[in-house]
């Protein structure tokens, strides 16, 4: 057993030597080079958190409706609202690196259409007997585009990544507020901007193409709208009543993509 097993060990140590031996020179005869510019498209997933603050002005308090103080009450008690969901994402990029040794920084500018719908249906709310009341509220996060920098080490065809930057989120926002006697809604649709910043893995697969996957945290900042109520208790007099919603969203994505080196 002995001398069988000596052959194998010294064919082993051998075969590993020329393994590596072939590596190394392979590795140096195809060294990746991270500088330049690249464009490519991403595709992944994300979730979408809100927090919605309702600010009433005092004609709620004033009207002399017991019923709009109690749903008033009961709404900005339970504000913030929190709600999330998750959806698709997809879109592209153009960035430039340079590379000095194994360090890799560079710029990178990315536009995506998303569908992250956030909504919560609350009812029956307080209010008196036989006047059923609802309350609605949706915010959809649409548009994501970023400007960010990017930083990380290569090793050879992989680069490890940090990133950071500028977000701008177009979202829109709609509550509803209905029962018998009043109708309540509100509506506002705008890009809003906060910070985005992540990390993430690109490799090289040959000299041109790259894919990579990633992360992203979004402070997409808040959305503000102001809504009016218009009431008709006697059939005649109506009056307008506000409140200003503030909705606040974070997203959180991950993605993968596939970029063209030029």
């Amino acid at each position: 057993m002995r001398r069988v097993g000596y052959p194998f060990v010294i064919g082993f140590v051998a075969m590993s030597a020329s393994l590596l031996t072939s590596a190394k020179a392979q590795d140096s005869k195809d060294y990746f080079a991270w500088t330049g510019p690249y464009a490519g498209l991403t595709l992944g997933v994300g979730r979408a958190d809100t927090a919605t603050t309702m600010s009433p002005n005092s004609l709620w308090y004033t009207s002399g409706l017991a019923s709009d103080t109690r749903s008033v009450n009961f709404l900005t008690a339970n504000s913030p609202d929190n709600l999330s969901s998750r959806g698709l994402t997809g879109g592209g990029q153009i960035g430039y690196n340079w590379q000095i040794n194994s360090f890799v920084f560079g710029v990178e500018a990315d536009i995506a259409r998303q569908k992250l719908d956030v909504s919560s249906d609350r009812g029956p709310l307080p209010n008196p007997p036989n006047s059923p009341q609802t309350y609605k509220e949706k915010t959809s996060a649409r548009w994501l585009g970023t400007a960010r920098l990017r930083a990380g080490f290569a090793f050879n065809s992989i680069l490890l990544y940090a990133t950071a930057g500028l977000a701008l989120t177009y979202h829109d926002q709609n509550a509803t507020l209905l029962y018998t006697q009043v109708n309540y809604s509100t509506e506002k649709a705008a890009w809003t901007s906060g910070g985005v910043f992540g990390g993430g893995i690109e490799y090289a697969i040959n000299a041109n193409w790259m894919a990579k996957a990633e992360y992203l945290h979004i402070n997409s900042g808040a959305l503000n709208a102001t809504g009016f109520k218009t009431i008709n208790a006697t059939g005649v007099q109506t009056q307008d009543y506000a409140i200003t919603h503030s909705s606040k969203m974070t997203e959180q994505l991950v993605r993968a993509g596939l970029n063209y080196k030029f």
